[in-house]
């Protein structure tokens, strides 16, 4: 996009998506990237839907739950969990999926940020429950985690958000 428009300006922000729905909103930018939106937000936003990703966990390499097809809340229990903010998008999903499963949300640590989560678990703290976009990207060659499919399968979807009105 850019290099074909020399003359536009971009400025990228990482934010939580409740900041990126405000700076939409306040003309503040002319469109956001979020994760997680909730259907209401129609009213208002104009959303661009750009694709949907699964909940995955994201753990060591040689964790005791590596050997598992899938990982769910009962799986963790007992097990050191790096969770997502409940102000983030996906922290209220992972705790959807423990409440679903009648199984108690126990952090040892919360974070603000899904990459932040998979830091941690690449310096071997724990295991973490993020959204598949995130934790393709710490799947690289000399990566030191793997990636489980999430029980109860969980769907997000991204998409460019504008202001219906602009």
């Amino acid at each position: 996009f850019l290099k074909d428009r020399p003359k536009v300006k971009a400025y990228m922000h990482i934010n939580q998506s409740f900041n990126v729905l405000e700076s939409v909103e306040t003309a503040a930018c002319d469109f956001g990237l979020a994760i997680g939106l909730e259907e209401e937000l129609t009213h208002t936003f104009g959303m661009i839907p750009l694709g949907e990703a699964e909940m995955v966990c994201l753990l060591p390499a040689g964790h005791p739950l590596a050997d598992l097809a899938r990982i769910g809340p009962r799986d963790i229990i007992g097990h050191t969990l790096i969770g997502l903010d409940i102000r983030s998008r996906l922290g209220p999903l992972v705790r959807a999926a423990f409440r679903q499963e009648a199984v108690p949300y126990a952090t040892d640590i919360e974070v603000r940020f899904s990459e932040t989560a998979c830091r941690f678990v690449e310096a071997g703290v724990g295991l973490t429950v993020v959204d598949s976009l995130t934790a393709r990207g710490m799947g690289d060659a000399g990566s030191k985690s793997l990636i489980r499919p999430f029980d109860p399968p969980t769907r997000i979807s991204a998409s460019a958000v504008h202001l219906r009105s602009r």
